[in-house]
Order: C-alpha cells, then structure tokens, then sequence
C-alpha cells in the first residue's frame, strides 16, 4: 500500500465526487442480466466477535444500534463485544490471528488494519449481496476505497464524525455569564473561558479544553506535520504558529489546564469545567448518563473557529465497518455490516445522534429526534460546521504526532516557552524521528 493511497484517508475535504454505484449485475451468454445469489447464512447458532476501537459507542448504543436488531433478524447470531484503543493491543490481535470478526473504526485506525494486511476485501462479497454503493454519501466510498490499492473496498462508512462546542449551562448560570453564541473565533471562546476559570464554593471551575490535543487545531486549518514529498517536518509556518498561539492561551488562562485524559470526565462527571471542544461520541454519553439519572444542564454551539477558516470543524471524520481477514464466519458477519449500512440502521442511528453515512437528505431531517437530552438543544449547529480538509498523510505522522503533542504541551503549560522557540525545536525532534525512521 502506497503513502499516497493511505493519505487519502485524510484528505481534505471527504471530496464530494460523485461514486458510481456498484452494480451487481453479471452478463450472461444471451446478453441478459442476471443478478447473483446473495450469500446464505448459516441457520446453525454462530457467534461473532464485534470489535470497538477509536470510534466511540456505549453500550446502551451497541445493544440499540447492533444486538437488538441483529437478534430479531438473525436470532442464532450472537455477538460478543471487545473494546481496544491500544495500537500495540490491536497489533498483537492481529499478529496472532485474533482479530474480531467484525472491527468498527475511525479512520486512523482503520488504515494501520489495512497497513497490517488484517483486512477482509469486500468488492466480492458487496456484489453478490447487492449493496448500492451509490445509495452513500461519495465522500465516505470515496475515502474508503482510497485505503487501498487496486480498487480494493476494505470498508465501509457507518456515519460521518461531527465536532461542536458543548458547554455546562449551570457553570454559566452560576457566574452570570452569557452562554456562548454560534460564529465565535476561538479569541472569543478564551476570553469567554476567562470569566469561568474561577475557585467558588471550594471548587475550581475551568473554563474551556480540547477534547484532544494541539494537533485538533492543526486539523482544523488543515496542516500537515510531514511534507509527503519531502518527508520533512512542516511546522515553521505562520499558519501553525496561530495554531501554537491559541493553544498557548488555552493553556495559560490561570488555573485552566487539564491534561487530555481528564477533560472528558471533568465535564461529564466532575462538572467544574464550563466548555469542551468535543466529537459526536458525546451525544450518545449523554443520552446514557439522562438513562442512568445523571442529566446534566448542558448545550452546545458551533465549534470556535480560526478568521482564516471560519467555517472549519476539526477534520478526519468518518466511522467504518470492516471484517477481518481471519474471520471464519465472514457471510455472517458481513450480515451484520449490511445491516447496519441499510435504510432501517441508519434511520436509527440518525434519530440517535449520527450522521448517516448515506446520502438522502431524510437522514439529517430526523437528526436526534429520539434522543431525549438533545430535546431543545441547539443541534443546528452541529450543521453550521464543515469538517476540515485534511493533508495527506505520511507514514511519519505517528512519530511526528508524539513530538507535535509534546511541544503543545509545553508551550500551554510552561509560561516560559517561547513559542517560535518550541516551534523550532519541535520540528528539529521531528526530523530526527522521521530520520531515525527511514534508516530502519
């Protein structure tokens, strides 16, 4: 697999291209079409293991969304579900032939499932089940079957990823400040978050975190941190040094920072911090946490954007099915990926806070309608947002993603750093790791 067809995972955009659709029909000596046989599945009690990893579901959604469904049309299939974030984790699996069955990823994910050969082509398996490519938003067939030499498919989209500013009304309420409005530039958000970083009642009340790390903002403008043809680091240029400055004052409001792992729970379950800059996976954590007697009073507006890309969610945003290679029951879990990809899913999983991966318009008509916590929220400005147009990905960027991190770190915790300086040597620690790369 080449650098340039990985990249395109990440590409900007998620092109809009149009994808011919994928015809099913086979030519017979008479000139007729003849559609083939769709695959039988076994009536006999099968059990598959469902694979979640760096796409986020809960387990009221995967019992809503796969479990439930799957049992009412396939009721000897029972599924067993594994949760792995770990890249070394996944590795293993995949070097000992353990990978799941079934394997629901984001896009970097799914690329190093490709990059390890641990992937289950389903051109063949697509046609004789007759799925209509062409019934999904070209963006998401597009970016999938650019994972891949060939015209390979080794995916296919489940819903696209969205990005929005969500924020705990109740600290608001608290210090009388104005919620925030749809439009704002990230300037205003911090100013914004200064109002709210605060001790009162013997609480420390922060005021605004990423979900994630400096390199969010990077995708949001669109920045490479290695250039592809030159596999060099990129990072001395005005365009991440906006992005360094403003992750600088995030960091540096008084008493603000939190370091990544304790920024989701500090909102959802600590609750002293006002604004997260998150993803979609937070619709559903809350719909569970109403479920389970803990609602919080919360909202959401668009995600605060840079002057030079007021319209720029964060980037790299689509959930996929895949299969293994290795799986021994790959009719019946290919089911189970079909199903999820048809018109009845999907009505689902948009009515719960996805966006579909299909292209009718009816699916975002019916965004969120039976999610009881999203009842008068401003889910419009999930909408106002686009994702952001992604560079083209290197093999280098695992190990330029670690210095880019430690370098943002740096700067939004030390008030000493110097940012042109931390720039600069971030960008030499990334050249000696992509160097220390190309000898092996």
């Amino acid at each position: 697999m080449t650098t340039n067809k990985k990249a395109a995972l990440f590409m900007a955009g998620l092109s809009m291209a149009l994808v011919a659709g994928c015809s099913a029909d086979v030519k017979t000596d008479k000139g007729k079409a003849d559609t083939p046989k769709a695959e039988t599945v076994s009536s006999e009690p099968v059990t598959l293991s469902f694979l979640q990893t760096s796409a986020k579901m809960t387990d009221d959604e995967f019992k809503m969304w796969v479990v439930d469904p799957l049992k009412k049309k396939y009721p000897n299939i029972t599924l067993n579900l594994v949760r792995e974030d770990n890249p070394d984790k996944l590795a293993e699996l995949i070097s000992i032939g353990n990978l799941p069955d079934i394997i629901y990823a984001g896009p970097v994910t799914a690329a190093k499932i490709v990059e390890l050969e641990a992937a289950q082509d389903l051109n063949d398996t697509v046609k004789k089940n007759n799925v209509d490519l062409g019934k999904f938003d070209p963006a998401g067939i597009t970016i999938a079957k650019q994972l891949a030499d060939g015209g390979k498919l080794f995916a296919l989209p489940l819903a696209f990823n969205f990005s929005a500013l969500y924020y705990n009304k109740e600290i608001f309420d608290r210090f009388a400040v104005p919620y925030p409005k749809d439009g704002m530039m990230w300037d205003e958000a911090i100013e914004l978050a200064k109002k709210l970083t605060r001790m009162d009642g013997g609480v420390q009340y922060k005021g605004l975190a990423i979900d994630g790390n400096i390199n969010r903002l990077g995708e949001q403008l669109g920045l490479p941190m290695v250039d592809a043809k030159t596999s060099k680091s990129v990072l001395q240029t005005d365009a991440w040094k906006s992005v360094f400055d403003t992750y600088r004052k995030i960091g540096q409001i008084p008493d603000n920072w939190l370091e990544n792992p304790q920024r989701i729970p500090a909102f959802q379950k600590d609750r002293n911090l006002a604004m997260l800059a998150g993803l979609s996976a937070r619709l559903g954590e809350f719909e569970q946490m109403m479920s389970q007697g803990q609602a919080m009073n919360w909202d959401m507006a668009t995600l605060p954007a840079f002057p030079q890309a007021p319209k720029n969610a964060f980037g790299g945003g689509i959930f996929y099915m895949m299969m293994s290679s290795k799986s021994k029951h790959q009719t019946e879990a290919f089911q189970v990926i079909k199903m999820l990809t048809d018109d009845e899913a999907q009505t689902m999983l948009s009515k719960q806070g996805r966006r579909s991966s299909l292209k009718d318009p009816k699916y975002s008509q019916v965004f969120g309608e039976d999610l009881k916590s999203l009842k008068g929220k401003n889910k419009d400005a999930i909408f106002k947002m686009t994702l952001a147009p992604q560079p083209q990905a290197t093999k280098y960027d695992d190990a330029a993603f670690k210095e880019l991190v430690a370098g943002g770190n740096q700067i939004a915790k030390d008030p000493a750093a110097d940012v042109n300086t931390v720039i600069r040597q971030t960008d030499e620690k990334i050249n000696k790791a992509v160097e220390s790369l190309l000898k092996k």
